[in-house]
């Protein structure tokens, strides 16, 4: 059905088309309305489950139950010092493969 179309029909066409519509547009918002139900649901199991939290002593917000920003910020610094590592890692091994083709002499 095209919108230039709907000029040529009568009333009753049209009257039928509006029912159609609103019957769609009705079992579509009974669908979002189970979609809303089941994301609370969800939310509320996710609340309740206390395997998804992360274990550390005293950081956790009382609150929530969510780790702090303290605990972030560490969480942080810790990722920081690891790619630090890395970085030093593969420093370290750029400069023995160039001291191996140096002394292999594949320069």
């Amino acid at each position: 059905m095209k919108f230039e179309d709907m000029e040529n029909w009568t009333v009753d066409q049209l009257k039928e088309e509006v029912v159609r519509l609103s019957e769609e547009c009705e079992k579509k918002q009974h669908i979002i309305l189970d979609y809303k139900a089941l994301s609370e649901t969800l939310n509320q199991k996710l609340l309740e489950n206390d395997n998804w939290k992360i274990p550390i002593d005293e950081i956790e917000n009382i609150d929530t139950g969510h780790p702090s920003i303290e605990w972030y910020e560490q969480r942080h610094q810790d990722d920081c010092i690891t790619i630090n590592q890395l970085y030093t890692t593969i420093d370290v091994i750029v400069d023995r493969y160039a001291n191996l083709r140096k002394n292999k002499g594949m320069c």
